[in-house]
């Protein structure tokens, strides 16, 4: 048996104005909605591509009669008259639902918060134009159910949010790449009592005729009206081009998808799966988990050479169905320069970021850092000296519950800790300190480049060093005891009698991350 039938819900498309290419993509956002929803879509374009038309529609004090939905999806930015501004919100204020879209968010400056309130957010400006991921902030919402953890958004122009209104509830967002922070760019509002779905993703056709963006409109049209949970509005079509979606296959058997490459390789009690791609997450470092088995990531666009700021962040990323796959992505600490270890204790995730180690606390509980404790300062160098390579790296938290950081060979030369000690070490090792960041002290001395310490519960550590330079020098796998030398780089040739020997050397090469499991 089909679906049963359902009136079509009558939308109303205003579009026109300044800056983007309305003749198309009316057409575009019309035809998608259609197709993927019982909708009727009117659409009206008026005002040419003037940033200050009084467009002839609003003249009308009836303009909204007759339809369950308007989206705004216009571009006046000059229009300054309020009295204009609360003629077109006067049927929203009356309970008609709307959905705000991209240049929307831009409109009616006419020197009060009128409008910005309408749309749940203020912004008076954008960014340079590129493409960007979009993270799925809400995986539970009925929005966002289905989305995935991100999406790639091909062409864009993120608009820069000032202010996101209490009565705002963010679904997405994406990283600022000229200044490093969060801007929000999918959100739902509530506009005394009066459902409003917002978005500033639409400026570019690319974007606007994606099936990811076409079925998040629907979607949020459909929550606006409060028909989302009425399974009869929904077409039965796949929203998505299977061939945009990227994902690699399943495992035979499981839902869980399969690391694809050949040469990844696990011992047999193991299972290697992929818990998240790009675009929910691009140029991991490092990852640590929370008991609940939320994932935090710490990325660095930078890679091991550039020492550009605003380019790294820790990411959240929560699988909410339990299918092995993030459905969730947050941004923890959207700017942070270097992000290295990581390690996760009961309420806060410490940080090893160079030339500091930090502690981030989520008070709130939304998913997102709101306080940042300066733990250790000056643990390696900054950008003005040299990139994060052979730097401060890894931190492990110890049974002893001291915090294990693992140092590269260029070492630093002044740390201070929040108790005003200071320590200088040079060349490679590894440091502890108290996770309130008192008693900084050498562990060990006398390593290369080692990325993360493993430590057993007797406290044991090993790590695997680093370097494909030669000179006798090689992956060493070390073995912590504390207050050793292991004799890079002045002992290992000449005096190695004096040094702690590796337990095995594994050749040139690049040893990076350690886990103890027993």
């Amino acid at each position: 048996m089909g679906q049963e039938a359902v009136a079509p819900l009558k939308v109303l498309l205003i579009t026109g104005g300044c800056c983007h290419d309305y003749d198309a993509q009316k057409q575009l956002i019309k035809n998608g909605l259609e197709q993927r929803a019982h909708m009727l879509v009117t659409v009206v374009q008026q005002g040419g591509t003037a940033t200050d038309s009084r467009i002839p529609l609003y003249e009308n004090a009836d303009w909204a009669t007759g339809y369950d939905v308007v989206i705004h999806d216009e571009c006046f930015s000059d229009v300054k008259d309020n009295a204009w501004t609360r003629r077109i919100l006067k049927p929203h204020r009356e309970g008609l639902p709307a959905v705000v879209v991209h240049c929307a968010m831009h409109c009616y400056r006419d020197g009060t918060d009128d409008w910005f309130e309408f749309c749940g957010v203020t912004s008076r400006t954008h960014g340079a134009h590129y493409p960007h991921e979009v993270l799925n902030r809400d995986a539970e919402h009925p929005i966002m159910q289905g989305f995935g953890a991100g999406w790639a958004n091909p062409a864009g122009e993120l608009y820069w949010i000032e202010k996101v209104w209490p009565s705002t509830h963010p679904l997405a967002s994406s990283k600022n790449q000229e200044k490093g922070n969060e801007e929000v760019c999918v959100w739902t509002n509530d506009y005394h009592g009066t459902r409003v779905f917002g978005t500033t993703l639409g400026h570019h056709n690319e974007t606007v005729s994606h099936p990811a963006f076409l079925e998040l409109l629907t979607r949020g049209t459909l929550w606006a009206c409060n028909r989302l949970d009425d399974g009869r509005y929904l077409k039965n079509v796949d929203p998505r081009n299977d061939s945009e979606a990227a994902e690699p296959p399943p495992v035979a058997g499981d839902r869980k998808k399969a690391i694809v490459p050949d040469d990844v390789q696990v011992p047999e009690e193991f299972a290697a799966t992929l818990f998240a791609a790009p675009p929910a997450v691009q140029y991991p470092v490092f990852v640590a988990a929370d008991d609940n088995g939320v994932l935090y990531v710490s990325v660095d666009k930078n890679g091991s050479l550039d020492r550009k700021p605003n380019r790294g962040a820790i990411f959240r990323l929560r699988d909410i169905d339990g299918d092995g796959y993030a459905d969730e992505t947050k941004l923890y600490v959207s700017n942070v320069d270097s992000p290295r270890g990581l390690v996760w204790d009961r309420d806060r995730l410490y940080v090893l970021h160079p030339p500091h180690l930090s502690a981030f606390i989520d008070h709130d509980g939304d998913g997102i850092s709101d306080e940042q404790q300066l733990l250790v300062e000056n643990l390696a160098f900054t950008f003005k000296d040299r990139p994060a390579d052979h730097s401060s790296n890894g931190v492990t938290l110890g049974i002893d519950g001291w915090l294990y950081l693992a140092i590269g060979d260029f070492g630093f030369m002044d740390a201070v800790g929040r108790d005003g000690r200071h320590l200088q070490f040079r060349g490679g090792g590894v440091v502890r300190v108290r996770p309130d960041g008192t008693e900084l002290e050498v562990y060990s001395r006398g390593t290369r480049n080692i990325l993360e310490v493993a430590l057993d519960p007797q406290l044991n550590g090993f790590a695997r060093d680093n370097t494909n330079d030669g000179g006798g020098w090689d992956i060493r796998l070390h073995h912590f005891s504390g207050l050793e030398n292991h004799g890079y780089p002045t002992r290992f040739k000449n005096f190695a009698d004096e040094i702690v020997q590796p337990l095995a050397d594994y050749g040139g090469g690049s040893g990076c991350g350690a886990c103890y499991i027993a």
